[in-house]
C-alpha cells in the first residue's frame, strides 16, 4: 500500500530446496558466470558482470552482494577490489563518508523493529576490512565491526588507498578458545608481492557465531574480481 492507501495485490511462486549448505571452500570466477545469481546472492542495489568483474550499477547507500552461509566461522577470503570513482552525496548526513567492504560471518539484516518488512538493521554482524574515503579521495584502511562500539583497528601503515588502483585483499576470522574472534588482514597492489605477515589484526570479544562473506559499496563505484574462500 502506498501513501495515498493505493493497494496493489500480486501472486508470486517461490521454489524453495530446504538443507542447502553453501560449501564454504569456494570461488567465484564472474566471467563464467550466466547470471550473479548462479553465483552469489545480491541483498541491495543493482549489480553487473562488466569485464569479468561484479560492479555496482549505481552509487547509492549500502549496495552489498553475499556469498556464502550462516554456517561458516572460520575462514579466509581473497578479493580484488577496485573503486573507480566516489558519489558525494556519501558525505551528507548519515551517509557518513563513502566506502567499501569486505565483511565476514554477515547473518542477514536484523529485525530491529518488529513490525517492518523487509529486515533492514545492519547490525549484529562480523567484522572484516573497509576503505573510508575523504572528500579528496583518499581512502583509510581499517578493520571494523561495522556496529558502533566494536572492533576497530587503523592501517599501522597509514597507506593511503588509491582510486583506481587494483589491491588485492586478503581477510579471515578464527575462533578463539575464550570466545573471541581474532580478525586479519592483508591488503597489497595487484601484481606486487603480497605480505608474508598479516598487516591489520584485531581482536572481537563479541562477535556472532558465523556468517558469509558480504561484499559492499557505499556510494563507491567498485569493481570486485574473483572471489576465493578457504576454510581454516
Amino acid at each position: 500500500m502506498d501513501g495515498l492507501g493505493y493497494e496493489a495485490v500480486k501472486t508470486v511462486s517461490v521454489d524453495y530446496s530446504a538443507g542447502n549448505v553453501w560449501p564454504i571452500d569456494y570461488q567465484v570466477d564472474w566471467a563464467s558466470a550466466a547470471d550473479i545469481s548462479d553465483v552469489a546472492q545480491i541483498v541491495d542495489g543493482r549489480w553487473s558482470i562488466v569485464g569479468g568483474q561484479l560492479r555496482n550499477d549505481l552509487q547509492r547507500y549500502d549496495r552489498a552482494v553475499a556469498i556464502g552461509d550462516i554456517s561458516w566461522t572460520d575462514y579466509e577470503v581473497t578479493v580484488p577490489v577496485t573503486v573507480h570513482g566516489l558519489n558525494t552525496d556519501g558525505f551528507v548526513g548519515i551517509n557518513g563518508a563513502p566506502g567499501v567492504g569486505v565483511m565476514l560471518k554477515w547473518p542477514g539484516h536484523s529485525d530491529w523493529t518488529g513490525d517492518q518488512q523487509p529486515n533492514w538493521g545492519y547490525y549484529p554482524g562480523g567484522g572484516g576490512g573497509w576503505v573510508e574515503f575523504a572528500p579528496d579521495g583518499t581512502g583509510a584502511l581499517r578493520l571494523d565491526d561495522f556496529a558502533p562500539g566494536g572492533v576497530f583497528r587503523g592501517d599501522p601503515l597509514s597507506r593511503v588507498i588509491a582510486i583506481g588502483t587494483r589491491y588485492m585483499w586478503k581477510v579471515r576470522v578464527e575462533s578463539q578458545p575464550d570466545g573471541s574472534a581474532l580478525y586479519q588482514m592483508k591488503v597489497w597492489v595487484d601484481g606486487s608481492p603480497e605480505p608474508a605477515d598479516w598487516e591489520i589484526v584485531g581482536t572481537d570479544t563479541n562477535d556472532i557465531s558465523g556468517g558469509s562473506v558480504l561484499l559492499l559499496a557505499h556510494f563507491t563505484d567498485v569493481s570486485f574480481g574473483n572471489v576465493v574462500v578457504s576454510p581454516l
